[in-house]
């Protein structure tokens, strides 16, 4: 139940879709650049037609290893990206295991704190009976009523 509704293991998983995508991106065929100019150059006088008109064209080829190095870059970021989400999952399970663990911790201590204050009124009512009948010390009752304020405050 941690793990299927907690907002930061999302987090992870949109994080590692987000680098996904950036693997796509990367490895993409990138656009040819062309470009061209054109010239017109006239004589040397100036009054005359022009006798040559160059004309360039360039095409822009990316490096062509690029692509497959932006691919194992993209791969080692997704790895990295998933190990973290992993990691991210099992932090929220062990912290979920420690805080469930705590609780049962808890209700074992109280119920182990009610029996004692059971017991220890129990030990009182006895210990009043048998000083009523003479055979025990007043000291033993104030020592009873001790012990089950201390249970109750327990």
């Amino acid at each position: 139940m941690a793990l299927s509704s907690n907002p930061t293991i999302d987090v992870a998983r949109e994080q590692t879709a987000q680098v996904r995508a950036q693997r796509v991106e990367g490895m993409a065929i990138p656009d040819p650049s062309f470009s061209a100019a054109y010239d017109s150059m006239p004589r040397l006088t100036g009054f005359s037609p022009s006798i040559s008109k160059p004309l360039s064209l360039t095409v822009v080829v990316p490096f062509p290893d690029k692509i497959r190095l932006q691919s194992r870059l993209g791969s080692a970021n997704v790895n990295a990206a998933q190990e973290n989400m992993r990691l991210v999952a099992q932090s929220v399970a062990a912290a979920a295991s420690e805080a469930y663990d705590a609780v049962l911790l808890a209700a074992m201590h109280r119920r182990d704190f009610l029996e004692a204050d059971s017991l220890a009124g129990d030990f009182l009512k006895k210990t009043q009976a048998r000083f009523n009948a003479g055979s025990v010390a007043k000291l033993d009752v104030i020592k009873a009523q001790v012990d089950l304020a201390s249970a109750g405050n327990d």
